[in-house]
């Protein structure tokens, strides 16, 4: 298993400080796509994930985010930058070992839209998590 020290901080041009489209390096292709949520276009989406990716949180996000595919995911990530702006995330860690990627991320934001049924409030927010989902390079095919 190989774990790196990531500290990338968005929102900073991902396609050219953490991947290329070309690359192989799954943990790239990780960070890149967390860096796309906040960024990216549905062009850079289709240039990151598979036709068969799938966000496993979508259940309690709007009906456009649950499918499969570049798309949904990018689906998220228009849901997420209407929901908030000032939208970065930083990686702390990432673990890789075979075709399993793992990341330690946070993301930090101001709500200025709804993500809720609940009013918006102005606050910063920071949440971290990590996220794992296996890596067919050079593309991923979900996030957990």
């Amino acid at each position: 298993m190989t774990v790196t020290d990531h500290a990338h901080q968005g929102p900073a041009d991902y396609r050219h400080d953490h991947v290329v489209a070309e690359t192989t390096d799954d943990a790239a292709v990780a960070i890149a796509s967390i860096h796309a949520m906040g960024s990216g276009t549905l062009a850079d989406f289709h240039a990151l994930y598979t036709v068969d990716a799938v966000n496993r949180e979508a259940q309690t996000e709007p009906p456009d985010t649950r499918g499969t595919g570049p798309a949904a995911l990018y689906a998220t990530a228009r849901w997420l930058r209407t929901a908030f702006s000032e939208l970065t995330w930083t990686v702390h860690d990432v673990a890789h070992d075979n075709d399993l990627v793992v990341v330690h991320a946070t993301m930090s934001g101001r709500q200025t839209g709804r993500s809720s049924p609940t009013s918006p409030t102005p606050r910063s927010l920071q949440c971290s998590r990590r996220a794992a989902g296996p890596s067919r390079s050079p593309k991923r095919t979900g996030s957990a």
